[in-house]
């Protein structure tokens, strides 16, 4: 459940119908739903609250719907909504009449909205309004190595790498470090595990996830970067630089990456990364004389 886009009044009013369209009363409506009371019937009708997930299933079967379109209306109503947040476009038919049919001859549904805002794009009537470049995800075969290492660069860059990758496709896991020969690239990094954080940019690392083998998005992320503790001497401040590893995992209920600091014991770190990173660290406080 997409908490942002509840729209309790809406959600309200389907119940009503489904109810009179059925020909209940209040009281017989309620009683049907879990021996529910009049007065919470009407809660729910006016939007003031909403029916728990168990009640809101007897609901959907009773009005003959999913949960999903009693929740969030049809599909041609969930769509325009999803483009219209994203991306401020509201879709007119009969254009979205074809582009509905498109998504739905893909599979694509409910809380996909990555990728409802892909097809709309790649149809070639959208220029990248929100100026997202998606990441391009390309394997390396390293001597001697047992795993497989993917590089991460921009589509339309000069493929220049911004980071390494592991996918540990069994554990549903992927392992993320900057490539430290670029200046540049800490800062990338840490942009983009905002990003993970931000359902509408979160098409940017989104986009072509698939190519790294996972089967879908609900899926796990390390990331091995640097943390700069300041240090203040008099006039003089200081930064040294520290291990920064964070634990992120995908969110249905929020559609997007959330920090996990409660089951680290979970994960098991990608032991070549994690030196790479003590490696940096050791050189940057040698080189700064730390």
């Amino acid at each position: 459940m997409d908490k942002n886009k509840i729209d309790k009044k809406a959600i309200g009013k389907r119940i009503r119908n489904i109810r009179i369209n059925n020909g209940y009363t209040s009281q017989e409506f309620g009683t049907l739903i879990d021996g529910s009371s009049k007065s919470s019937v009407s809660g729910w009708e006016n939007g003031f609250n909403l029916p728990n997930k168990a009640r809101l299933l007897k609901i959907a079967e009773i009005g003959n719907c999913t949960i999903d379109e009693l929740l969030y209306g049809s599909f041609e109503e969930y769509v325009v909504s999803t483009l219209k947040s994203i991306l401020g476009i509201e879709l007119k038919t009969p254009f979205l009449y074809y582009f509905i049919d498109r998504l739905k001859k893909k599979n694509i549904t409910y809380g996909e909205d990555t990728k409802i805002y892909f097809e709309y794009r790649d149809l070639g009537v959208l220029p990248d309004k929100l100026g997202l470049r998606p990441l391009i995800y390309q394997p390396i075969y390293l001597m001697h190595s047992e795993y497989p290492i993917y590089t991460a660069y921009f589509s339309g860059s000069e493929q220049e790498i911004l980071f390494f990758l592991y996918a540990d496709i069994q554990k549903n896991l992927l392992h993320i470090i900057p490539n430290f020969m670029l200046d540049t690239t800490i800062n990338y990094t840490n942009t983009i595990i905002g990003n993970l954080k931000n359902p509408e940019k979160l098409i940017i690392f989104l986009k072509n996830i698939y190519e790294l083998g996972f089967k879908n998005t609900a899926i796990s992320i390390i990331s091995y970067t640097i943390e700069y503790l300041s240090d203040h001497n008099g006039t003089v401040t200081r930064y040294t630089p520290k291990e920064n590893i964070t634990y992120l995992e995908f969110s249905v209920d929020e559609q997007c990456f959330i920090e996990n600091s409660v089951h680290k014991s979970d994960y098991k770190i990608f032991e070549p990364f994690r030196k790479e990173l003590i490696k940096e660290i050791l050189y940057q406080r040698t080189y700064n004389n730390i």
